[in-house]
């Protein structure tokens, strides 16, 4: 799958809430899935924080130094730009509704931040057919 590191770090915490509930034995698959997705979530997760903490220091901020109201502007606005353009790769495909629903307890909010993720058959079959040339 492939989604903006935007994407990844609005919806972060709702993929470690959904990997962190209690699958039913009969949802191996599906957890092993999840598992995979979250690994490869988690090491982009992190080379993002280096990256930021790399764009701070181009924006002159440093740690325990007083940060400028125009340094923060300039820093959120290329945060901001470089999580939108940037993207990254997660292992696996998108999961259909349908083999979540009914094994998991999900909020509309955590759904809605992992639409990535979780998605119906229809969207599904429109985006392999967008991706083929």
């Amino acid at each position: 799958m492939k989604i903006t590191l935007g994407q990844l770090n609005e919806s972060y915490q709702a993929l470690v809430r959904l990997a962190q509930m209690d699958f039913p034995k009969e949802q191996h698959k599906l957890a092993y899935k999840l598992s995979r997705v979250v690994k490869t979530a988690k090491i982009e997760i992190e080379a993002l924080a280096e990256s930021l903490n790399d764009l701070q220091r181009a924006c002159g901020i440093a740690p325990g130094v007083e940060v400028t109201p125009a340094q923060a502007e300039e820093y959120n606005k290329t945060a901001k730009s470089f999580m939108r353009g940037a993207y990254c790769e997660l292992w696996g495909d998108p999961i259909k509704l349908e083999e979540i629903a009914g094994v998991v307890a999900i909020t509309p909010f955590d759904l809605a931040q992992l639409d990535w993720l979780i998605t119906e058959e229809e969207e599904q079959t429109t985006a392999a057919k967008a991706a083929t040339p």
